[in-house]
C-alpha cells in the first residue's frame, strides 16, 4: 500500500546497508512502478572528497535504473547530480536543516522538487513554511530521533565512538543511559 519506497547503499545514512546491485535496483523500480509506487534513492551522506568518484559512479547508475528521484544533502552531491543527470528529480533530505521559505527558494534556484523540512521546526513554523513554498513540495519526518544537534548533525557520535553519524554510522550516544 506504499506509494513510495526508498533505497540507499553506503552513500546513505545507513552506511552499513548492502545496497542493491544494479541489476536489482533496476528490478525494484520495476516492480515498485508495477504497484504504482515511485523509488527514491538516498545519497545523502555529507559527503567527503573521497566520495565523490563513487558518488558519481552511482548517480549515473541510478539514473540509469530509472528511479524516481534523488535525496541528496549536501551541496556538492547535489551540483553532481545536476550535471551527470539533470533529468532527474532531486529530493532535498532533513540533513540540509531547511527552516524558512528564503531556503526553500534558494534551494529550488538549485534544481531541488522537494524540501525535507527541518525536524526541529514546530507544527506551526511547518505550516507557515509550507505554505511559502511556491514552487516546491515539502515534506517532513514524523518519526526519527532527534540527535543532540541541528537535523541530524551529530558530532556526538564521532567524538564518542569515532563513528560518523554524517557518514550512517551513528551509535546513538543520545539513546545511551548514562
Amino acid at each position: 500500500g506504499a506509494d513510495a519506497v526508498y533505497a540507499g547503499d553506503s552513500l546513505s545514512l545507513r552506511a552499513k546497508a548492502a545496497g542493491l546491485s544494479q541489476k536489482e535496483l533496476v528490478q525494484a523500480v520495476r516492480l515498485a512502478h508495477g504497484r504504482g509506487a515511485r523509488l527514491y534513492y538516498c545519497l545523502n551522506i555529507l559527503a567527503r572528497e573521497a566520495h565523490l568518484p563513487l558518488i558519481a559512479e552511482r548517480i549515473e547508475s541510478v539514473a540509469a535504473a530509472g528511479v524516481d528521484a534523488v535525496i541528496a544533502a549536501d551541496p556538492g552531491v547535489l551540483r553532481l547530480l545536476r550535471r551527470l543527470a539533470p533529468q532527474l528529480p532531486i529530493h532535498l533530505s532533513t540533513q540540509a536543516n531547511t527552516t524558512n521559505s528564503e531556503s526553500i527558494a534558494f534551494w529550488r534556484e538549485q534544481g531541488v522538487s522537494r524540501v525535507n523540512l527541518a525536524r526541529e521546526l514546530s507544527l506551526r513554523e511547518i505550516r507557515s513554511t509550507a505554505r511559502a513554498a511556491a514552487g516546491v513540495e515539502t515534506e517532513m519526518f514524523v518519526h526519527g530521533a532527534m540527535c543532540l544537534a541541528v537535523s541530524g548533525r551529530c558530532q556526538l557520535s564521532a567524538h564518542l565512538t569515532g563513528r560518523s553519524a554524517n557518514l550512517g554510522l551513528c551509535a546513538h550516544p543520545c539513546r545511551y543511559e548514562y
